[in-house]
């Protein structure tokens, strides 16, 4: 049933994570283990891209005849994932 989530758990049991949906990848411990460990150098890559595409979308704003940059899906969902973990810290 894809209403249930499947848990995403630590090393002590802790739930960092519910996905629901029907496309669940499937991951050992040591997979786990490492895409929790590597997620603050991912935060901080997305926080760097959003960052840097302000900055481009800034200075193409300052161009005559320019308003700036259109956001891409990408940096849209970059936006959104940076908005969720923010909601969770908080």
């Amino acid at each position: 049933d894809t209403d249930e989530p499947n848990l995403v758990v630590d090393a002590i049991g802790h739930v960092v994570a519910e996905c629901f949906g029907g496309n669940h990848v499937q991951m050992d411990g040591q997979e786990r283990a490492r895409l929790i460990a590597s997620a603050p150098d991912l935060l901080a890559a997305l926080e760097e891209v959003v960052a840097e595409f302000d900055v481009a979308d800034k200075a193409a704003g300052l161009e005559q005849g320019c308003y700036g940059l259109n956001e891409t899906e990408g940096i849209k969902m970059a936006r959104a994932a940076l908005a969720a973990t923010q909601a969770v810290a908080s």
